[in-house]
């Protein structure tokens, strides 16, 4: 299975209740990918004040195979 958001191009966050995910060229199993968990869109402060997320976020960077982040502000 290729990464979870190989197609995508970048994420922007224009405002507080709006996500968008560009990608690089149409990609037909975008909204399939946006339900699982790994791509769970959280507040940036939920993200990261909870240790649990931090060691997700930390074990996915050291396997290279996400980019997991806070998006926007």
């Amino acid at each position: 299975m290729p990464a979870l958001a190989e197609s995508w191009h970048r994420v922007e966050a224009p405002d507080d209740l709006t996500v968008r995910v560009v990608t690089k060229k149409p990609d037909p199993t975008i909204e399939l990918m946006l339900t699982f968990p790994a791509s769970s869109i959280v507040p940036k402060d939920y993200f990261e004040n909870h240790p649990a997320l931090l060691r997700l976020r930390d074990r996915s960077l050291a396997l290279g195979d996400c980019d997991s982040r806070p998006i926007g502000r």
